[in-house]
């Protein structure tokens, strides 16, 4: 294991949440320009797991993580993907235009000059034109206009759950409107993700739906 790559457990029945969790912590550094962020995608959308991930990538795979959601009646993913400049799917999450709901739903990528970026967007059109917005976009109201947006240069990408911390300021009060199948306010399994002003991306998964670890919400 490079030294740019730190990996962490958590097992504690004494969490500041006051129930019993597992999970991990991974800290990557890409000031090691070895270190790459990839976001996988399959044609077929068949499912795998984060080991399967792992075994058809042909370069050395340091960590996988699961990440976004998944529709399993259309068979589709219902998050933001985009891989190796393509864009596969926009935010499906929350989308309901007889409400007038047209969600911004938060994604982390790396842009195209190799800089991490967790943004608030929309895609527009078959093309999937995806621009970022500087607050959530408001509901019930209008769907989102690109001339109030900014193209966003993505060149790896993936849609999830709300933006917890941007820039360091705490999000509160679930702006983004989500709230599938009360995934919010109840626990679950969770994997997150962020990065740092130094260059550093942090992967987190929490086990989930068993006794030894209940899960966390999103609050």
């Amino acid at each position: 294991m490079p030294p740019s790559i730190e990996i962490y457990k958590l097992n504690t029945t004494n969490s500041p949440f006051n129930t019993n969790l597992t999970g991990a912590f991974a800290r990557f550094d890409f000031t090691d320009t070895n270190l790459e962020f990839k976001v996988g995608h399959t044609e077929d959308e068949k499912s795998k797991t984060p080991m399967q991930w792992a075994e058809v990538d042909t370069n050395i795979v340091y960590g996988v993580i699961n990440g976004g959601f998944f529709d399993m009646v259309k068979n589709e993913s219902s998050s933001f993907i985009c891989s190796n400049g393509h864009i596969y799917h926009p935010n499906s999450i929350n989308v309901q235009p007889s409400s007038k709901i047209y969600p911004t739903i938060g994604t982390i990528g790396v842009l195209q000059n190799g800089k991490f970026d967790i943004e608030w967007v929309y895609s527009f059109d078959n093309r999937f034109d995806t621009y970022v917005y500087p607050k959530p976009n408001p509901y019930p109201g209008p769907a989102p206009i690109q001339g109030a947006g900014k193209l966003w240069l993505i060149k790896e990408g993936i849609g999830a759950g709300p933006i917890l911390v941007k820039n360091t300021t705490l999000i509160k009060g679930n702006p983004e409107n989500f709230n599938v199948n009360n995934m919010v306010y109840t626990r679950h399994p969770r994997s997150g993700v962020c990065y740092d002003h130094a260059g550093r991306l942090l992967l987190v998964a929490i086990d989930g739906r068993y006794s030894g670890s209940a899960g966390l919400t999103f609050e």
